[in-house]
């Protein structure tokens, strides 16, 4: 498995989501498993296709600071990053997703269908060979990972906050090689409603 150790320990009730790249075409993630509890938490697959996929553990357990993603075989070489993100649904995560794969220069996960919410944090990954670029902002990206020196396979990752509906595509330049792109976009919670507000409001309009 690819080991990896948080920066902080995780706070109940947070999303943690997990972009992982190998090397190869038949490893897909078959788990991840959080420490010191040792469980898998709520993670799912939502998002991907083997050799590149989008993992998401909502309403993750707190003080747990690293986690392992483990592989269906034996892969030459691995990376993931992953993202803890407050504010989002505990349940009904997922709104849409695209996954592509294919070989040239015009890398691109393939646009999702129109989320159904506003509020919502993308998250989109790339897995190739080489020197890549993009995407341009809104999206905010983070370092590319070189995992394997020999074929210089990259994990390329980023996320955009939105606050209005529509496509998700995350799209980025690579040199002309194979690669597999993905895009995922989670819904934020509910804002709750403030009853003792609504009784106001409603006394104040005399209904």
């Amino acid at each position: 498995p690819v080991t990896m150790t948080l920066g902080t320990p995780t706070t109940a009730g947070n999303c943690l989501v997990v972009c992982a790249a190998n090397m190869g075409t038949g490893h897909a993630v078959s788990g991840i498993t959080l420490s010191p509890s040792g469980s898998a938490g709520n993670f799912a697959k939502a998002a991907g296709i083997v050799s590149a996929e989008i993992w998401a553990d909502d309403n993750c357990a707190g003080g747990q600071t690293s986690l392992a993603v483990t592989f269906s075989s034996d892969v030459d070489g691995a990376a993931a990053v992953a993202y803890e993100v407050s504010g989002l649904a505990t349940s009904g995560l997922v709104d849409k997703s695209s996954s592509a794969s294919g070989t040239g220069t015009a890398n691109t996960s393939g646009a999702t269908a129109t989320t159904t919410q506003a509020s919502e944090i993308w998250v989109g990954l790339s897995n190739t060979a080489g020197t890549i670029t993009g995407p341009s902002p809104p999206w905010i990206n983070t370092d590319i990972i070189d995992f394997d020196g020999s074929y210089n396979d990259t994990l390329a990752t980023g996320y955009q906050i939105v606050s209005s509906t529509g496509t998700a595509t995350y799209a980025l330049t690579s040199v002309s090689t194979a690669w597999v792109s993905a895009v995922v976009t989670l819904r934020a919670a509910a804002a709750p409603v403030d009853r003792k507000s609504t009784r106001l409001n409603s006394s104040h309009l005399g209904i």
